[in-house]
């Protein structure tokens, strides 16, 4: 009986079992050498800021130091002032960064001064706060699996308060039997650490019960920092509409009841700052000056 020839094996397949192992020994170096991705604080910028709101943005730099990609899934931060946690906040991601890569990992954090200082009473005599911010990234990396990585950064921001109105006198610049001129100064005391623009005031008054009385300014009166400042608003009433009661009134020297309700478009001398409405409603008595 004739055995079966054995044919020798090609010189390649030895080569390519060698590389089929090498290959595989090197996956499994590069496994065995995963590391922790690092994270740290790159930036921190103002990207809003008005009367009411502010918004900082937080920018992460994720450096991947593996010979393999990794995925980012997600983020949540916490963000104190005065120590104590004030904004909270989270947000899925599905981003990949490569081998040896980097990224930015861009963080908002918003909110709005009223109730800031709501919260802390003591900002309202300050123009600026500290504050810390703690973040934990989360990473899912190979062999290491989904783990979560924590970075904290310490700063400042400004602290901006609403500018004060409150009346002062009405005067009266003309009077006769068919009209009145009057004139109601407003007066606005700024209690920011910069200059306040007021670029326009839109106002509607009632004096006494008369007549409401509706106007403009477009004059930019500036109000300094720390400082008060003054707005004039020109009012005219027809006297010989209102009846001769109104003149009486007008001539007498007794306070005015008033009612008034506006709104005015603020900028400032900061930088980064929006114009931004702000309205108010006054009501009372003000003293009459002839």
């Amino acid at each position: 009986m004739t055995k079966p020839s054995v044919r020798p094996l090609p010189k390649y397949f030895f080569v390519i079992i060698f590389l089929f192992f090498a290959h595989g020994c090197n996956s499994l170096q590069q496994l065995a050498n995963i590391q922790k991705p690092d994270i740290s604080f790159a930036d921190m910028k103002i990207s809003e800021l008005t009367l009411q709101d502010v918004e900082l943005l937080f920018d992460l730099k994720v450096d991947n130091p593996n010979p393999l990609a990794i995925k980012l899934s997600g983020y949540e931060y916490d963000f104190f002032v005065n120590e104590a946690s004030f904004v909270k906040g989270q947000q899925s991601l599905s981003t990949q960064i490569e081998a040896s890569g980097e990224s930015i990992i861009q963080v908002p954090v918003r909110m709005t001064y009223g109730e800031l200082l709501d919260t802390f009473n003591s900002l309202r005599s300050k123009d600026e706060t500290g504050y810390t911010f703690k973040a934990n990234v989360n990473v899912d990396a190979p062999v290491l699996g989904l783990i979560n990585i924590p970075v904290e950064k310490t700063g400042t921001f400004p602290v901006i308060k609403m500018p004060k109105i409150s009346i002062g006198d009405l005067l009266v610049k003309n009077l006769s039997f068919t009209k009145a001129d009057l004139e109601l100064q407003l007066n606005v005391e700024n209690p920011n650490g910069f200059d306040l623009l007021l670029n326009a005031l839109n106002y509607d008054v009632i004096i006494n019960g008369l007549t409401s009385l509706s106007g403009s300014t477009e004059e930019t009166v500036t109000v300094n920092k720390k400082g008060e400042g003054t707005i004039k608003i020109p009012l005219s009433l027809n006297i010989l509409q209102l009846g001769m009661s109104a003149y009486n009134i007008l001539k007498g020297d007794e306070p005015l009841e008033y009612s008034l309700n506006g709104d005015a478009n603020i900028g400032a001398d900061l930088p980064l700052f929006e114009s931004s409405t702000f309205n108010f409603n006054r009501s009372g008595q003000v003293d009459l000056n002839n």
